[in-house]
């Protein structure tokens, strides 16, 4: 073999390894990768212990490739109020302690979560004075719906984040929904990533994993 050919074939290789070099580098962090996707819409249904009030849920899904560990996620209900041009924040709890983040050790991929909203036991909704008196007293009565808050000022909206490492890259990824609406509240159960109001409570158990859902206490 010449020099000249020597040189054409060490060439030739060396781009094919950077070409396989950057298709396995990217495959590996853009495509075998955790990813999160939430429901369509935020399930309302009737608490099982007083049909009279309601559950708000929301469900998410690992869609991607690799499981998510050290997972985290939260829900913020942002408020613009009349006659202003910003917008105010709020966490909302996911269980009876009010905490407003919810762990998960690991997320497999295909895993799915069925989260659900404790929003009379968030203190602010009974005793803030930006919010309407007569919100406060249906905190205070355990009546307070998220009809209730996402009408609240000239627009509101809830969305929630998912954050965690990726099991194999330890890339740490932050995942967000849509903008759920007041409109986006459903009465329905969830079929995959929809709300069906066909659905049944039994059918939607044996699909998901769904963690503590709120009493006449909550």
């Amino acid at each position: 073999m010449s020099a000249s050919e020597l040189v054409v074939t060490n060439a030739i290789g060396l781009v094919v390894g950077i070409a396989a070099s950057f298709t396995a580098w990217w495959l590996i962090f853009h495509w075998f990768v955790s990813k999160v996707e939430f429901s369509s819409g935020i399930s309302s249904t009737p608490q099982r212990s007083n049909p009279a009030r309601r559950s708000y849920r929301v469900k998410l899904k690992n869609t991607g490739k690799r499981a998510i560990v050290g997972g985290e996620a939260f829900a913020r209900l942002t408020i613009k109020w009349e006659g202003g041009n910003s917008w105010t924040g709020y966490a909302l709890p996911f269980n009876s302690h009010g905490d407003r983040k919810f762990e998960f050790p690991r997320l497999e991929k295909g895993r799915r979560r069925i989260l659900t909203f404790w929003i009379n036991k968030v203190e602010m909704f009974r005793t803030n004075v930006r919010f309407p008196k007569a919100l406060h007293k249906k905190a205070k009565d355990k009546q307070l719906t998220l009809e209730d808050l996402l009408s609240l000022g000239s627009r509101a909206k809830l969305e929630m984040f998912v954050s965690g490492y990726d099991e194999f890259s330890g890339a740490w990824k932050v995942f967000s929904s849509k903008e759920y609406l007041l409109e986006d509240i459903i009465n329905g159960r969830f079929r995959g990533l929809s709300i069906f109001e066909a659905q049944t409570e039994q059918a939607e158990q044996n699909e998901n994993e769904i963690l503590e859902e709120p009493t006449d206490e909550a």
